[in-house]
């Protein structure tokens, strides 16, 4: 018999996984760090047990700060939690799902894998 797949909040289903669901730009770390924390509050039955990802983006002055969720084994536990958010009252405050890349896959896989995806929705 084989193993049930690890369910969205284990920490299996973590490691296995590379999509995070951006929740809020900001413009400085800090600003970023407070729009999360102000979220999990708003929010604690979707964002309470949920780690924080701070990604810098963009180049020279146009900088900002993605703050997401994740990571999520599967794209389609990261759009569970986007409805979560949206059932909640949190209509719009998600941006986008991003694909991480794993270790060891090229460019194009990668790609390949994320096209995929978006057939599914």
């Amino acid at each position: 018999m084989a193993a049930a797949p690890p369910s969205m909040g284990s920490p299996a289903a973590a490691a296995a996984g590379n999509f995070f669901v951006q929740i809020s730009v900001q413009r400085s770390e800090e600003d970023a760090q407070t729009a999360f924390r102000a979220m999990k509050a708003k929010y604690p039955d979707q964002l309470g047990g949920r780690q924080v990802v701070i990604r810098r983006k963009g180049f020279e002055k146009r900088v900002f700060y993605g703050v997401q969720v994740g990571p999520f084994a599967s794209h389609d536990d990261a759009v569970q939690l986007c409805e979560s958010l949206k059932s909640a009252g949190g209509a719009g405050i998600f941006r986008s799902i991003e694909a991480r890349p794993k270790a060891g896959l090229s460019a194009g896989s990668r790609r390949q894998g994320l096209d995929q995806s978006r057939q599914k929705s």
